[in-house]
Order: structure tokens, then C-alpha cells, then sequence
């Protein structure tokens, strides 16, 4: 890691932060790199969330835009379940700033549509504690909320995806088979994800875990 550990918490953070949105902005993105950054800014934040004397506007605003950037980086690896984690996490945050301080961050409306979309990404789901929460919350106007809710629940999600990317297993350990995967693959650009699903396919197997590809799960699909 890029940084003593004799710098502050908050130093590690903006650290990671840095290095984090390197990976981002990176074409050949390698989620197994990003994703150990990703582990180790949620800790530092807990830790930094757990000292209250640090409690304050400006650092509670700082871990609200570095959960959206860890919901956006695991949204962009295609971690549905783990995007739509921290994105909550955020939301929790925004609550307790417009509640101790009065202050509305920006982007609620497209925080809580995000929410709906990834806990739907895989299988039915009401959202009704989200709903409930920001409802409660009073910090987005109540049509926005009903439009919002009910633009998602109407179509929930465009293609079938396997909920065993939800599950335990398999985020203990697709980790290492995108890493597998990263040093096997021979095809880039058109075509590409057809080899990455069978090497994605074959090192899930040998893990004792059926993982079924989108062009098996939506057949009628043209994929490229």
C-alpha cells in the first residue's frame, strides 16, 4: 500500500481514494486489483465513523461521497448486491446529515433510484425499508418518491442475471477467478464476454459453484 502507517485515517482514505479512481478511469479496469482498495476504504471509514470526536459536517459529507464512490466502483465490476450495500450505507449517511445539521446532499433522487434498480438486479424485491425510510425522512418530495418506486417496480430489470452472485460463496471468491480469468483470456474488444463467461463458468465450477452466463440465463439475447 501506497501510504505509511504513521499518517491519520483520513490521510489513508484520500489515499485510497486516489488509487481507487486510477482503476476507474483505467481501460483494461481489473476488478480483483480494486477490489482489496474497496475492503480496506470501508474499514478506514467504520473506524473513522466510530470516533466521535471526528464527528462533524465535513468528515460525515466525505464518507457520503466515498461510499457512492465504492457503490459505483462495485456497480461498474458488476457486484450488484455489494453496489446497492453501499449506496444504502450512503443514504444512511445523507439521513443523518439533513438530521444533525440540516444540510440535503446532492443527488438523493438518483441515490435512492439506484438503490431500487440493484436490489432488483437480480431478483423481485418491494424495497419497502428503503421506501419506508425515505418516506420517513421527509428529504425528497413524496411524488418523486412514488414516481421513482413505481418506474422501478413496473420494470424491474431488462435481463436475467443468476443470483448466485448474491450469495456468500461466491463473492468469497470470484475475486480470484477474475484474476484467473485476467491471465487465461486471448479475446479483446467483439466477442470478448463469450470467453470471459466460459473461463468465468469452468473456475466457478472447479469452486463448487453453478454459475449460469446472461446468454444461457436470456437466451433470445444477442450479445457481443
Amino acid at each position: 500500500m501506497e501510504y505509511s502507517t504513521f499518517q491519520s485515517i483520513e490521510e489513508r482514505i484520500l489515499v485510497l481514494e486516489k488509487l481507487i479512481k486510477k482503476y476507474d478511469l483505467d481501460d483494461e479496469y481489473k476488478s480483483y486489483l480494486v477490489s482489496p482498495l474497496l475492503k480496506e476504504l470501508d474499514s478506514l471509514i467504520n473506524k473513522s465513523l466510530e470516533d466521535k470526536e471526528a464527528y462533524s459536517l465535513r468528515n460525515m459529507t466525505h464518507h457520503y461521497e466515498d461510499y457512492l464512490l465504492v457503490a459505483s466502483s462495485y456497480k461498474r465490476m458488476g457486484r450488484m448486491s455489494l453496489a446497492a450495500l453501499f449506496h444504502e450505507k450512503a443514504l444512511d449517511i445523507a439521513l443523518n446529515i439533513y438530521q444533525e445539521y440540516q444540510e440535503v446532499m446532492n443527488d438523493l433522487e438518483e441515490l435512492f433510484y439506484n438503490i431500487l434498480r440493484e436490489r432488483n438486479f437480480y431478483l423481485d424485491d418491494q424495497c419497502t425499508d428503503v421506501l419506508k425510510k425515505v418516506q420517513g425522512a421527509r428529504i425528497i418530495e413524496e411524488e418523486k418518491i412514488t414516481k421513482l418506486y413505481q418506474d422501478v417496480m413496473r420494470h424491474p430489470r431488462n435481463l436475467k442475471h443468476d443470483p448466485i452472485e448474491m450469495s456468500e460463496e461466491y463473492l468469497r471468491v470470484i475475486d480470484e477467478v477474475e484474476e484467473k480469468i485476467d491471465k487465461s483470456r486471448t479475446i479483446y474488444g467483439l466477442g470478448a464476454c463469450h470467453e470471459i463467461w466460459m473461463l468465468k463458468a469452468r473456475y466457478l465450477r472447479e469452486k463448487g459453484i453453478d454459475w449460469k452466463d446472461p446468454h444461457i440465463l436470456n437466451p433470445r439475447v444477442m450479445f457481443d
